[in-house]
């Protein structure tokens, strides 16, 4: 093996501009397909985190009857005792590793208005310090305003903000039904604007206490949704399926990111997208290497004439390995230690029955199964490996007798 592996790493220098730009070549599609991966990988990480924190979460744990009517965002099928659901779920050893961030969530809608202006928007109440790693809204406050700090307050989008002509310090006052069914009122005061750049939020969205919004919808100890953030997104279905036969509440559903909405499909499209681009960039690569290789091999056609006129077959050309080094009698060498049978000093290798060849000066090699085998994968993969650095020097060397014929008697 350490021969072959000598005869493999002194090729490499022997035509130092082809082994530069073979090197070159490799190293460059594997630096482009290494970035473009590391690339993918957080636009993808990135994409779903966003698309997932200011809504459903990586996992989402809420009432069977509230999934099926999930685009209208009732409060009236909601999850009891979250905070016993939450507790058990950090508690347990096999997951708590895997979660991020739990915390409870409720989204309803309502009709703002001032004066003649009047518009739609979503209310989202949460734990104001776990929405802080949720979504981040405290980084996108409009100076002059601040984020949730007390109890009867209020943040809101600045588009919002801008169509209905609130201003910091203005009150809201906030209309809705609540899980009882009936008409419940309460005034905000804000605090502050959010520009996200995200029209979804600032347009359309505001945000208040959780126990506020329990307050003005009538639910005291229950939430709409439990939302889950999982450390690694792609762990979701089998996080969703623990979760499921952990908890016995069988009106409960635990629904993973990839099974709500039109998110998943659209990764699963990236995702193919960039595979291909991958599979062209590596067969520009697999190109260059195969044109190297093919012009070794159309410089060495004589020496691998000689090796398959005693009878290697191609192979054992292939996982010969180096073909030639400094010296042309090296092939010989190869070969003859490949050749199958022996007697007296005289080889006689298949595909030459009528004619027997004298070998004169070789040196040859016993294999066993174990050694030839070790031999075949090891050499053979270096020494193919470096071939495209392989030089003919043979050339001015046509005099020199390597073998000679030996007459019929």
């Amino acid at each position: 093996m350490l021969y072959l592996m000598k005869l493999a790493l002194r090729n490499v220098g022997r035509n130092r501009r082809r082994s530069l730009l073979a090197c070159i070549s490799v190293g460059i599609s594997l630096m482009v397909i290494v970035f473009l991966q590391g690339w993918m990988s957080g636009i993808m990480e990135s994409f779903v985190k966003n698309s997932t924190k200011n809504d459903t979460g990586h996992l989402r744990i809420a009432a069977k009857k509230f999934e099926e009517k999930y685009r209208f965002l009732p409060v009236t099928d909601n999850v009891r005792d979250p905070k016993k659901i939450i507790a058990a779920i950090e508690n347990d050893k096999r997951i708590a590793g895997k979660i991020a961030l739990i915390t409870e969530r409720i989204s309803f809608g309502v009709l703002l208005s001032r004066g003649p202006n009047a518009k739609s928007a979503v209310a989202l109440a949460g734990d104001p310090e776990k929405e802080k790693r949720l979504l981040l809204l405290q980084k996108s406050i409009v100076p002059g305003g601040r984020y949730l700090e007390g109890p009867r307050e209020l943040i809101m989008g600045s588009s919002l903000a801008k169509s209905l002509k609130y201003l910091v310090g203005d009150t809201v006052r906030v209309m809705t039904s609540g899980s009882d069914w009936a008409l419940h009122l309460k005034k905000f005061v804000v605090v502050g604007f959010f520009k996200t750049g995200l029209l979804g939020l600032d347009d359309m969205v505001f945000q208040i206490r959780l126990d506020d919004a329990r307050d003005l919808l009538r639910m005291e100890d229950e939430a709409q949704q439990i939302v889950i953030m999982l450390r690694d997104y792609r762990e979701a279905d089998n996080v969703a399926e623990y979760l499921r036969a952990k908890i016995s509440d069988t009106t409960l559903s635990v629904t993973p990111w990839t099974k709500i909405g039109d998110t998943y499909a659209t990764i699963r499209l990236i995702g193919n997208v960039y595979n291909w681009i991958f599979v062209i960039i590596a067969l520009l690569g697999a190109f260059i290497i195969s044109n190297i290789m093919m012009m070794v091999v159309m410089e060495r056609r004589k020496e691998i004439g000689i090796l398959k006129s005693m009878g290697v077959t191609k192979f054992e050309v292939l996982f010969c390995g180096e073909p030639g080094g400094r010296n042309p009698r090296i092939l010989v060498r190869r070969g003859a230690a490949f050749s199958r049978h022996r007697h007296d000093g005289v080889y006689e290798p298949r595909g030459l029955a009528a004619r027997q060849c004298y070998l004169s000066g070789l040196e040859h090699s016993k294999f066993g199964k174990i050694d030839k085998l070790g031999r075949y994968f090891s050499g053979g993969s270096i020494a193919i490996t470096c071939a495209p650095s392989c030089k003919n020097e043979c050339r001015g060397r046509d005099k020199e007798r390597v073998i000679h014929p030996r007459p019929l008697s």
